[in-house]
């Protein structure tokens, strides 16, 4: 696993915190919905303010065959992918 010098906090969690941080400069909400697969998971954004909900994002993150080990790792740093670059405030 990948570690920041200066925390030792792992580098998917601060991708996490600053997700959350851009968050609370916003007032709307943003949920990633994840539809589980260990070959094909799919995924999609919404984000909804004041009663006005609207679409971001889908798509679906193909891993292949291979190991299982290895297939789990790859969804996991693509799901850190999408938590970096949308910054949900949900997930479900």
């Amino acid at each position: 696993m990948m570690y920041s010098r200066c925390t030792r906090m792992p580098i998917f969690r601060m991708k996490f915190w600053r997700a959350c941080k851009a968050w609370e400069l916003s007032n709307s909400t943003r949920i990633l919905g994840i539809d589980p697969g260990s070959r094909v998971t799919g995924y999609g954004i919404i984000e909804s303010d004041t009663g006005a909900t609207r679409y971001v994002a889908s798509g679906c993150l193909r891993v292949g065959d291979g190991a299982f080990a290895g297939r789990l790792r790859e969804i996991f740093l693509r799901i850190g992918d999408l938590v970096e670059e949308y910054a949900p405030t949900h997930v479900a």
